[in-house]
């Protein structure tokens, strides 16, 4: 299943990122928030599947000064 899982984020990365920002974004909102942190959590997320932990690493590199 996992497998299965993974090899559907490879192929459409963009479109995983979307709907998973959009749904926890929204998530929230039955308790009276709304998840602004919702993209954030998509791409730490989405950039692990895609591109192994060296993509981590390059994503934390562009937040470092």
């Amino acid at each position: 299943m996992m497998s299965r899982l993974s090899s559907v984020v490879k192929q459409h990365p963009i479109i995983t990122f979307f709907v998973l920002s959009y749904a926890i974004a929204w998530g929230f909102v039955p308790f009276g928030s709304f998840g602004a942190f919702g993209p954030l959590f998509a791409a730490l997320i989405v950039i692990p599947i895609t591109q192994g932990w060296a993509g981590l690493r390059e994503l934390g590199s562009l937040w470092s000064p």
